[in-house]
């Protein structure tokens, strides 16, 4: 019998005035060009490139560093787990290798290990100095395996992803003290769709399936379920022009901050449907803006709000939601060989991992920003 969820969390968005106050001292961070870098051969992947891409909706096998600098990394038949001072591991359950989905910055692994064709068990392994030291498994409803997916963790206490029992996906969230439960039980009506990812606050994005759309959500135990429903008609507003065509939602990120930021698409049967907008939402005030990142896509953002992805089909950054540049007008060595492909994850610190080719073959990068303390007042303490 599915359980009542309740989740002790902090308290979560800030007020809008401390909100913006702090955006209005971002600036005075010096911006990413302003800092070394140091590029990590990470080695090759045998996965397709589409494979990596942190926009997978169900699951993602992109690369990924959390806070204490570690990085995971997945192969069609294996993950890797390292430190960028060259230790390693690959995780493995009684001999069954595993894919790891994401690491949170307090040093736990979400793993999935592939039994059988169609019996997938997840875990959360913590670690320290690349040795596990605990391991909880993700238990199923009613132990019926393979039908549900995780996407993200934080703090080892929650995990979300979606689930299917029959008909269409529906958000899934696991915690340490409550196990699995649909998200749209909690609410008391059936929500399909999925949760894509958590911060260290607990507040949950996803995207929700209705009447052929997709629309994105915020949910957190305290504030509960905000929708950023009749997105076409806001950006109206904005524009002060009709929009002519069907907006579609493509990604969508969460910021420490409680914000959601995204891209879309207009279809309006010319050759720019392939180009994406930006836009930031603020699910409090229930307010959305543009944001003019030329084309970029978005993977992920930091706490100082650097946005990293993909532009051009290049690796791309953008400081505080200005220009983006790509990787390689950063102040770092990038052997002439390496093409940065995208971006797939950053830091507290500013480090950044992606994918790229090397002489045509994939591989996985980092960049470690060398400005230890001062570049950022995100700096955390690992355990």
């Amino acid at each position: 019998m599915l359980r009542l969820l309740l989740i002790a969390a902090p308290l979560w968005i800030q007020p809008l005035e401390i909100q913006a106050s702090r955006i209005e001292q971002q600036p005075s961070i010096p911006s990413s060009q302003q800092f070394d870098y140091e590029f990590y051969d990470l080695g090759p992947t045998d996965l397709p490139m589409e494979s990596l891409s942190r926009n997978q909706h169900t699951i993602s096998m992109s690369p990924k560093i959390n806070d204490c600098r570690q990085i995971v990394y997945n192969l069609r038949d294996q993950s890797m787990v390292l430190e960028l001072d060259g230790r390693t591991f690959s995780p493995q359950m009684s001999s069954i290798p595993a894919h790891c989905h994401g690491i949170d910055n307090a040093s736990n692994l979400l793993l999935s290990f592939g039994r059988s064709s169609t019996d997938t068990v997840f875990s959360l392994w913590e670690i320290n100095h690349l040795k596990v030291t605990k391991k909880q498994s993700l238990e199923d409803f009613y132990g019926n395996p393979g039908n549900h997916l995780f996407r993200a963790s934080a703090n080892g206490k929650i995990a979300v992803g979606s689930f299917m029992t029959s008909g269409p996906l529906r958000p899934l969230i696991w915690t340490k003290e409550h196990g699995l439960h649909h998200l749209g039980y909690h609410l008391g009506f059936d929500l399909l769709g999925v949760a894509l990812d958590v911060n260290s606050q607990q507040a949950v994005i996803g995207k929700e399936f209705s009447y052929g759309e997709m629309i994105p959500f915020i949910w957190h135990q305290q504030k509960g379920l905000y929708r950023l429903q009749s997105f076409k008609s806001r950006l109206e507003s904005i524009e002060e022009c009709r929009i002519i065509g069907k907006v579609t939602i493509a990604d969508i990120i969460l910021g420490q901050d409680n914000m959601l930021y995204g891209t879309y698409t207009i279809d309006d049967g010319t050759k720019d449907i392939h180009t994406f907008r930006a836009f930031s939402w603020d699910p409090i005030a229930n307010e959305v803006r543009k944001l003019d990142l030329k084309g970029m896509r978005l993977n992920a953002v930091s706490p100082s709000r650097t946005f990293v992805g993909q532009q051009q089909g290049l690796a791309a950054l953008s400081d505080w939601g200005g220009s983006p540049i790509h990787l390689t007008e950063l102040k770092v060595s990038v052997p002439t060989e390496w093409e940065l492909i995208d971006a797939t994850s950053i830091n507290s610190y500013g480090d950044i991992v992606g994918y790229g080719k090397k002489n045509g073959h994939t591989q996985i990068f980092a960049l470690k920003h060398k400005c230890a303390t001062a570049c950022t007042p995100y700096i955390p303490e690992c355990p």
